[in-house]
C-alpha cells in the first residue's frame, strides 16, 4: 500500500504519463495521485495531450517526399537509373528525420509544459491555502490560535512532531510584531503550521509552512497578493513558507527576509 505521504518526482509522473513505468509502479503513482485531486485530471490532460501529437504526426513519416524536396538532394543531370534511386532515398532519409524532429520538439514542449504546469499547480495550492487560512483565523478574537505563545516552546515542540522536521516561530519584535501563538492546518493532504504574529497598530502576520512538494524547487522571494492582501513566498531546504498580511508590500518584504535569517541561523 502506498502512504499518502509519499511523494513521486517530476520524472515519475512524466513517465507516468507516457506510459514507461513498469504496472508496479504505475500502480503505486495511481494509488499516491487518489489523494492528490489537485494532480489527477491535469496529468491526464497531458497524457491526452501527447497522445493526441503522435496521432497527429505519426502519419507524415508515411507521406511521399514533397517534390521540392526531392528537387534539392536529386542531381540536375540525368543519370543511372541506380543513382537516381539512391537520391531519392537519401531524399526520404531526410525528410524522416525532419519529422522526427518536429515530433520529438513537440513531444518535449508537452513535457516541459507539464512540469512548469505540475510547479505552478503545486505554488499556487500553497498560496491560496496560506492566504484562506489568514483570512480566516486573523479576524478571531477569541481564538486566533491553537495554542498561546506562553507555551511557546510546547507550540513549537508540537508542530516540529507532527510535521516530522524542526519548527520555529522566528522572533520578529524588531519588525514590530509579537508572536501570539500558532495551529496545526493542513495542506496538499500534509500538516501544515501557521503562527499568528501582531503588530502595535492590531495588524497580524501569519507565518504558514508546510514540507515542501518536489514541484516547489523556487528557492527565491516571490510576491503574491489578494486584494490589500500581501505575502511573499519561498522553499527553503525540506520546507515551503509564506508570509501573509495586510501591510505593505515593502514592510512585509523586509518581515520575510527577516524571517529567512532567523531560520537560517
Amino acid at each position: 500500500m502506498t502512504s499518502e505521504h509519499q511523494v513521486f518526482s517530476e520524472a515519475q509522473l512524466h513517465a507516468w504519463i507516457d506510459d514507461q513505468l513498469d504496472p508496479k509502479q504505475a500502480n503505486e503513482i495511481e494509488e499516491w495521485l487518489q489523494q492528490q485531486p489537485e494532480l489527477v485530471q491535469e496529468l491526464r490532460d497531458y497524457r491526452e495531450y501527447n497522445e493526441g501529437l503522435r496521432m497527429l504526426c505519426n502519419p507524415v513519416l508515411q507521406e511521399p517526399v514533397p517534390e521540392r524536396l526531392k528537387a534539392v538532394v536529386e542531381p540536375a543531370q540525368t543519370g543511372p537509373r541506380r543513382k537516381s534511386w539512391f537520391s531519392f532515398s537519401q531524399a526520404a532519409s531526410l525528410f524522416l528525420a525532419i519529422a522526427i524532429g518536429l515530433i520529438a520538439g513537440w513531444i518535449s514542449h508537452g513535457q516541459y509544459a507539464s512540469s512548469q504546469s505540475i510547479a505552478q499547480a503545486s505554488t499556487t495550492r500553497l498560496v491560496q491555502d496560506a492566504f484562506a487560512y489568514h483570512v480566516v483565523y486573523t479576524p478571531e478574537v477569541l481564538h486566533p490560535v491553537e495554542v498561546t505563545a506562553s507555551e511557546q516552546q510546547h507550540l513549537t515542540q508540537w508542530l516540529s512532531k507532527r510535521l516530522k522536521t524542526r519548527v520555529i516561530a522566528p522572533p520578529l519584535q524588531q519588525q514590530g510584531f509579537k508572536l501570539l501563538g500558532g495551529r496545526l492546518l493542513e495542506s496538499g493532504n500534509q500538516p501544515a503550521a501557521q503562527f499568528m504574529y501582531e503588530n502595535e497598530q492590531g495588524q497580524r502576520l501569519t507565518l504558514f509552512t508546510r514540507h515542501r512538494f518536489d514541484a516547489e524547487q523556487e528557492t527565491a522571494f516571490h510576491y503574491a497578493s489578494d486584494g490589500n492582501i500581501n505575502g511573499f513566498y519561498w522553499v527553503d531546504d525540506q520546507l515551503s513558507f509564506v508570509i501573509v498580511s495586510e501591510i505593505p508590500r515593502a514592510e512585509i518584504s523586509k518581515v520575510s527576509h527577516a524571517v529567512y535569517q532567523a531560520l537560517n541561523n
